[in-house]
């Protein structure tokens, strides 16, 4: 029997090319607006430099007065309380969020549609809305505290309540990531739920083995 014709194989070079050419857009995108404003940045900051005068190399300097600096320590720890704090919050709610919807509701719809609506809601407007909500004095929110007798916090001018206001606001937009989360959750097959209930496995092992490992990158 003749062996098969070899199929045409172009050259090393020419598809490296092509491929160059089709991922130039990102590349370059890349370079522009991520890796030369890193570069710049890590630069800049080894040197006294302002826009009316030329950068002056002063080498650690800067980090040893940031170091120094009682107002780097707190926006560190601000940081660090946004991440292991908020994060979780919002993904853990998120989800959450996401196993109702994706339930069989009446109307459901339209439940999606309002959970979405305020990430669609300008920043300036949304800005507004919580400034009086959290207002101290006459905000929305300490007038239902005041009904149940509980205590009601500056919080946008009290720094020990300052963090937390600024996770509600982060929550506000919550309804975004629960739609992505639900997006993952159909592409979940439910024969797997249904190996696990015959196998006795209760709502929380079904998440924990079937949901979570699922819908993390993991898995992809």
């Amino acid at each position: 029997m003749a062996d098969p014709q070899p199929k045409y194989r172009e050259p090393t070079g020419r598809a490296l090319l092509k491929g160059l050419a089709f991922a130039s857009p990102f590349i370059i995108g890349f370079l522009v607006l991520y890796a030369w404003p890193i570069l710049a940045s890590g630069y800049y900051s080894l040197t006294d430099f302002s826009l009316f005068k030329a950068p002056r190399w002063v080498g650690l300097a800067n980090y040893e007065r940031m170091i120094d600096d009682a107002k780097f320590w707190k926006s560190l720890y601000n940081t660090l309380f946004f991440t292991f704090v908020g994060v979780p919050i919002d993904i853990a709610i998120s989800i959450f969020g996401a196993h109702i919807l994706n339930q069989k509701l009446k109307g459901q719809p339209l439940w999606r549609a309002l959970v979405y609506l305020p990430s669609i809601v300008p920043a300036v407007a949304a800005g507004f809305l919580w400034r009086w909500l959290l207002n101290a004095q006459y905000g929305f929110v300490n007038e239902i505290l005041r009904w149940f007798h509980l205590p009601q916090p500056n919080w946008l001018l009290d720094s020990a309540w300052g963090g937390i206001s600024v996770i509600v606001l982060m929550l506000w937009t919550v309804g975004g990531t629960m739609l992505i989360y639900l997006a993952a959750l159909k592409n979940v097959p439910q024969e797997l739920y249904e190996a696990a209930e015959l196998d006795g496995a209760g709502p929380l092992r079904r998440f924990w083995h079937i949901t979570w490992p699922m819908i993390s990158p993991c898995s992809r």
